[in-house]
């Protein structure tokens, strides 16, 4: 829209949000009036999929189901002051997934040895 900015929601859902309120919303980081969520709420959002995933690596074991929860929880941390949050849940998803796999070449040695 030329003379707006418009906010899609995670439902598909669309808003049409005047310039002045969107730029505010951007520079501050907090939701523009009326919208449905923050920057870091819709981070929230679209990591639980990706938590999803992951803990359905770990094939029913508990104990590598709490490392992977541990391990999102430690990535969104230092994720937290990223000023592009677009793309914090794919990296959230990548650290995971590296450590995870590392884990698991460090368990393989262990069992090799």
């Amino acid at each position: 829209m030329p003379d707006g900015t418009q906010d899609v929601s995670v439902d598909g859902s669309a808003r049409c949000t005047p310039p002045a309120e969107a730029a505010q919303s951007q520079e501050t980081g907090s939701p523009s009036q009326g919208g449905t969520s923050s920057s870091s709420a819709a981070v929230d959002v679209r990591l639980q999929p990706v938590e999803s995933r992951l803990i359905a690596l770990a094939g029913g074991d508990t104990a590598l189901e709490r490392a992977v929860r541990r391990y999102v929880a430690e990535s969104l941390t230092r994720f937290e002051t990223a000023r592009v949050r677009q793309f914090v849940p794919i990296l959230v998803e990548r650290e995971v997934r590296d450590r995870l796999r590392a884990r698991m070449q460090a368990g393989a040695e262990e069992r090799r040895a």
